[in-house]
């Protein structure tokens, strides 16, 4: 089965969408998961999806710059779908420094290998009891459930208004930050 260049395009623009979900999403996305894996991952991930989707076509742009920007975008939409997520469980992270810092606990800060941030013990305890939540309620089958849905509501090479989906991303921004100060 030969593939043609309108269909690799657009198996293209849709493995730069997974990749920046994956680079960015909750447990997804961590430290500890090797980049060969995420890379198999994110494979595998768009392969599913783009049959999923219907395997649409995009014609192939003829210049540089019509190439590199619909792969910018789409890697955009990708990192704000995981931004949105991670953001959350950042929250967590963040209201158990504050919370260590008020109780007095903050001088047995350490530097955490997974997020590459100060934290103290409560956070810690907190972040890996939002984790665990995360992962019993689902949020991974959430991303990929996601990036289906995005893939058929918006096809690869015909992504959402940016501005939208930026401003539904700084609103998990704000929910996330009013979430760790209370």
């Amino acid at each position: 089965m030969e593939a043609s260049l309108p269909t690799l395009w657009a198996f293209g623009l849709l493995l730069f969408r997974t990749t920046g979900l994956i680079m960015t999403a909750p447990m997804l996305g961590a430290r500890i998961v090797p980049g060969r894996i995420k890379l198999a991952m994110a494979l595998v991930l768009s392969m599913a999806v783009y049959q999923g989707a219907g395997a649409p076509t995009v014609p192939v742009p003829a210049t540089l710059p019509g190439l590199a920007g619909p792969a910018m975008v789409e890697t955009l939409v990708g990192v704000m779908g995981g931004l949105s997520a991670r953001w959350l469980l950042d929250a967590a992270l963040a209201a158990g420094h504050l919370a260590g810092l008020s109780a007095g606990l903050g001088f047995s800060a350490l530097v955490d290998p997974a997020t590459g941030a100060e934290s103290t013990g409560l956070s810690q305890l907190l972040y890996a009891g939002a984790q665990a939540a995360a992962l019993s309620l689902g949020i991974h089958r959430e991303a990929v459930g996601w990036l289906a849905r995005a893939a058929v509501a918006w096809p690869p090479g015909h992504p959402p208004e940016l501005g939208a989906l930026a401003a539904g991303v700084v609103g998990h921004a704000v929910l996330a930050i009013a979430l760790a100060v209370r």
